[in-house]
């Protein structure tokens, strides 16, 4: 990241600290296996999905997203 740029993101980020804003760790980066493994944690926990069917429905993501696609 050039130095101008990192400047900025420091001042955005201070400036949502001095308004009170939660500061999320890698909130710009957010990887598919994290978001995959939130959502059937989710799912477990409230029990408002199937889990059966919730695998079924993210199998072909998990193809698309860990083994890679050839589109």
């Amino acid at each position: 990241m050039p130095p101008q740029e990192a400047k900025r993101f420091l001042k955005k980020r201070e400036g949502a600290v001095a308004n009170g804003q939660p500061i999320l760790p890698r909130a710009d980066r957010v990887r598919y296996e994290e978001s995959a493994a939130d959502l059937r944690a989710h799912y477990t926990t409230t029990g408002s999905r199937d889990m059966d069917e919730a695998e079924k429905r993210l199998a072909h993501l998990d193809d698309f997203f860990l083994l890679g696609a050839d589109c």
